[in-house]
């Protein structure tokens, strides 16, 4: 998985930006409410194109400092920065300083969900999760929001919120904790790491500083490819 920045896809600067509190307590999901189709597996330069144009929407036309997810995420897969982590967004009134929002492109209402997408997401939820961004599970969609009158992200997507939860929950936890496992302090993710490393890596290689962002990455790529298999093979 690679975060395409904002660099790349081309964004505008933001008028302003206000940090937040990481992790924050609560995930949103979105979507863009225009129907896209997976494609070729690559992420284009219309792929590029359609990130601009929301964010010129955002800005030009509803008068705000800048695109208004933390991430968005196309039929494919591919992730573009938004706003970015630690960022308050502009995507969910009255939780912007208290939560993420992943924003997938496409109209969930009228098309269904690719299950590679699916797939993507969760491998994207775990990855924000292990870096500190948000918590493991989706707090809901836009439309669970206090206040929110909408019905995004969409009834297909919307649906499988529940599955999505379960898979990012399972695909964490896949790899140490079967039978006969000790009981390891689930809120210390070093610890955590060190058994789902023990199955696959040596004690040098899961001496690790968990501070350290390349290193976090390299830990991620080591274990993700093994424990989502693991978990799709179960389900």
């Amino acid at each position: 998985m690679r975060i395409i920045t904002r660099a790349e896809w081309g964004a505008r600067p933001p008028r302003s930006r206000f940090l937040i509190k990481t992790p924050t307590p609560k995930l949103y999901l979105h979507h863009a409410a225009g129907a896209i189709t997976p494609g070729d597996d690559k992420a284009s330069v219309l792929d590029y194109s359609r990130i601009r144009s929301i964010q010129n929407y955002h800005m030009d036309s509803k008068g705000w400092s800048d695109i208004a997810y933390s991430y968005l995420m196309d039929p494919d897969g591919f992730v573009f920065e938004g706003r970015g982590a630690g960022v308050a967004g502009g995507h969910t009134a009255g939780q912007n300083t208290v939560s993420h929002a992943i924003c997938i492109m496409g109209h969930y209402d009228i098309q269904p969900v690719d299950p590679d997408l699916v797939n993507r997401l969760v491998e994207f939820i775990v990855y924000g999760f292990l870096h500190k961004w948000w918590p493991i599970d989706l707090t809901g969609g836009h439309r669970d929001a206090p206040g929110a009158s909408t019905s995004c992200p969409g009834k297909n997507l919307y649906a499988l919120i529940p599955k999505i939860n379960q898979m990012t929950g399972a695909t964490y936890m896949a790899g140490w904790k079967k039978p006969g496992d000790p009981v390891v302090d689930k809120s210390d993710i070093k610890e955590v790491h060190r058994w789902q490393g023990n199955r696959i890596l040596n004690n040098q290689d899961i001496d690790y500083d968990e501070n350290d962002p390349k290193l976090l990455d390299e830990r991620h790529l080591l274990i993700e490819a093994r424990i989502i298999s693991e978990f799709m093979k179960s389900i």
